[in-house]
């Protein structure tokens, strides 16, 4: 027989069946003997029935002649010595033994660990008393012919169980021209992606290595079962201070855990990583990364694919605020400009800092910085660029530089009574004096009013005790008027928004961690001061931190202060609207305020030089003290979550000692290294989480950053555990 050959014979006749439904006329034709070819579900092989072509399309042989179809329809001139020559599944068949005892084989992609399915129908060819045996082989794909291959163990022969104590267990034998279907399975092995899976010739009825062991209806691989594509989840973006987090994945037919024996794992990895082998933990550096499932073992379904999702790790967002300095006199030299940032940062953050300048107000783009001496005016501070592995400039907040001349002293000129001293020369008029013209008038400003705090004995519309908590107070000229003072966002808001007649202020606290105060549950704005004077009020790395209230205008008469009280008589210190009327800034909260309910007022100039007087009822909250962390550590049985008694009791003194002013809880968890890997991130990850529920049952507040990060470095018990890192105020 030539390469490739097929047995080609005068065409038989057929018989058709022909079947009526009552949806209307559907034809299901067969040829008499043969079963039409059906695909079977999970199946990893190409062409298992050799119903496509005559070639044996998808596979390959060790017999140099090829691959050998039997085609049912030219067979015809076979049947007196092949007895019925029907395929098993579908009109066509192969023999391996084609011009000798050859291995017919097919490379497929597997899954490491995946345990798959085989089966086969087998016959003889020659009569109905001689018997033909082969064998199956599997192992590692790509090499040569059966090179590394081993025999595999039958488990069942047409549904029954086979004997495993047989003489010959690894054969496969059938007698006459009966087909027999056999089964079996395949653990793929560690590493092996690629799999080869073969039908070896042992012998045949006729002697002749020429012909014999029939082939049909060949499926190997997650039989019976439904191929789902696994996708990895692509979560919100974190920042670089946040931990990676925990992937979760879907199916394109829906599944849930309980769907699973073990469910896909997936994690996070460089996109650098393309095959996948280092999953990401804790915190990462801003860029895109890959997040990817893999495994996966259940009864029903079978990952037939992955699809990978994406996790974007972003900077800190930073608003660069420029500082205002102190009054200059003219002619002062230009001041370096410094600037402060929320959130805080230090130098050390940056790569390269913000840079901050003086500008012209007229110089709205802040082309030209201003250099040497100043003449009296107010200018612009503003800050630009700035370069960091962590933080992101998003915004910059302008500051203002007052250059003016200092306030004349009193005496000097005329106006006094009494004559000349005696010996002062008297100096005669010039003949025909020339009369000099009048001066021009000059115009004359009208004063503004006074910006002084205004309580009760100013105006009583101001209560003697100040405003309650909460409420608030607009004085235009000393007249009561209608002002809107809401929450600056419906969800968590952080401060307050005030809308008058052509302008708008903004008001939000912030204490001595710089970060928002925030309201209280009926929307009253809370302050913070420190209650020991002289003392630090808050500390970030190595940066104090003085609680303040950030405010922000607009619609202010340009070039003019704004000035803040605490009632009765508490000034907090001024900011200066810009030649637009806008302002922005910090006003320190000074050390000493007793907590309680106070009105903070806020006294400035419209465009018409009009007095606005703005008082809202706050409440201020004594700073919170240090910054203090506690940690522990509690221990699990191998392979277990579940938290012991002295786990619990371990928990029970953290969330003690830090409940009262906790603010963050850090819980990460991990496995004893083991050969068994499966379950690494997994185990650790639920190790975590019932940590986590745990102090949370207990009372435990702040925020939770819980994280499994799979194999620990030790090797013995102490490795299966889990870290426990709690922040609280001291």
């Amino acid at each position: 027989m030539s390469a490739l050959e097929s047995r080609q014979g005068p065409r038989r006749a057929r018989r058709w069946a022909i079947a009526l439904t009552a949806a209307g006329l559907t034809a299901s034709i067969g040829v008499a003997g043969w079963v039409m070819s059906t695909a079977v579900s999970g199946d990893l092989l190409t062409n298992g029935s050799f119903d496509s072509g005559t070639s044996g399309t998808g596979w390959s042989t060790t017999d140099p002649a090829g691959v050998e179809v039997w085609v049912y329809a030219n067979m015809t001139q076979y049947i007196p010595w092949t007895q019925n020559m029907a395929g098993y599944d579908g009109p066509n068949f192969a023999e391996i033994n084609a011009s000798s005892a050859g291995t017919l084989y097919q490379d497929v992609a597997t899954t490491p660990g995946d345990v798959l399915t085989w089966q086969l129908a087998h016959r003889a060819r020659a009569g109905n008393s001689g018997t033909d045996v082969m064998k199956v082989l599997a192992g590692p794909g790509g090499g040569s012919g059966a090179t590394g291959l081993t025999a595999q163990v039958p488990l069942t022969k047409d549904g029954v169980t086979l004997n495993p104590s047989r003489s010959n267990p690894t054969y496969i034998d059938d007698t006459g021209a009966a087909w027999g279907l056999w089964t079996g399975s395949y653990t793929v092995p560690p590493g092996q992606t690629l799999t080869r899976f073969g039908f070896q010739a042992v012998s045949s009825a006729s002697g002749n290595p020429s012909y014999g062991n029939f082939l049909d209806g060949i499926a190997f691989g997650n039989l019976g079962k439904t191929g789902v594509v696994v996708t990895a989840a692509s979560p919100t973006s974190i920042t670089v201070n946040q931990s990676v987090p925990s992937i979760a994945y879907t199916t394109n037919a829906a599944t849930t855990s309980s769907d699973w024996t073990t469910e896909p794992t997936c994690a996070v990895y460089a996109q650098s990583d393309s095959s996948y082998t280092t999953p990401l933990t804790g915190q990462l550096a801003a860029g895109t990364y890959v997040t990817r499932c893999s495994g996966g073992t259940s009864a029903t379904y079978y990952p037939s694919s992955f699809v990978n999702g994406t996790l974007t790790v972003t900077k800190i967002p930073v608003t660069v605020t420029a500082a205002s300095p102190a009054t200059l006199t003219p002619g002062s030299s230009v001041p370096t400009i410094t600037y402060a940032t929320n959130p805080s940062t230090s130098a050390g953050d940056w790569t390269s800092q913000p840079t901050c300048g003086v500008y012209a107000a007229s110089d709205t783009s802040f082309a030209t910085p201003l250099t040497g001496t100043l003449s009296a005016g107010t200018y612009v501070t503003h800050c630009s660029g700035g370069t960091s592995n962590t933080y992101n400039p998003t915004s910059y907040a302008d500051g203002t530089l007052v250059v003016a001349a200092p306030a004349p002293s009193g005496g000097g000129g005329g106006g006094g009574t009494g004559s000349a001293p005696a010996s002062a020369p008297v100096a005669e008029p010039p003949a025909d004096p020339v009369p000099a013209p009048p001066p021009a008038p000059k115009p004359v400003a009208a004063p503004l009013g006074s910006l002084d705090p205004i309580a009760n004995q100013q105006n009583t519309s101001v209560p003697p005790a100040g405003l309650p908590a909460g409420a608030s107070l607009l004085l235009v000229n000393g007249v009561p008027t209608s002002v809107t003072v809401v929450p600056n966002a419906p969800q968590a808001p952080t401060g307050l928004e005030v809308t008058g007649d052509g302008w708008r202020m903004k008001l939000v606290g912030h204490g001595d961690d710089a970060d928002p105060l925030g309201l209280t549950e009926k929307q009253v704005l809370i302050l913070q001061s420190d209650q020991t004077p002289g003392a630090r009020s808050g500390e970030i790395g190595r940066v104090k931190v003085k609680p303040v209230a950030r405010a922000s205008g607009d619609g202010f008469k340009s070039n003019s202060p704004v000035r803040f009280y605490l009632l009765p008589k508490t000034y907090l210190g001024q900011l200066m609207n810009n030649d637009q009327g806008s302002f922005a800034g910090d006003i320190p909260v000074p050390p000493g305020i007793k907590p309680g309910a106070y009105t903070l007022q806020m006294n400035g100039y419209g465009p018409d030089s009009s007095v606005r007087s703005l008082s809202i009822g706050v409440i201020v909250k004594p700073t919170a003290g240090r910054i203090l962390t506690v940690r522990t550590a509690v221990f699990f049985d191998p392979l277990s979550p579940e938290l012991s008694a002295a786990s619990k009791k371990a928990l029970a003194a953290v969330a003690k000692r830090a409940r009262s002013g906790a603010t963050k809880a850090v819980v990460v968890g991990y496995v004893q290294p083991t050969s068994i890997t499966h379950n690494d991130e997994s185990l650790s990850q639920q190790r975590a989480r019932n940590v986590a529920a745990y102090l949370k049952s207990i009372g435990l507040g702040g925020t939770y950053d819980v994280s499994g990060d799979g194999v620990a470095k030790q090797t013995d018990a102490t490795a299966r555990r889990v870290n426990v890192t709690v922040t609280y105020r001291g």
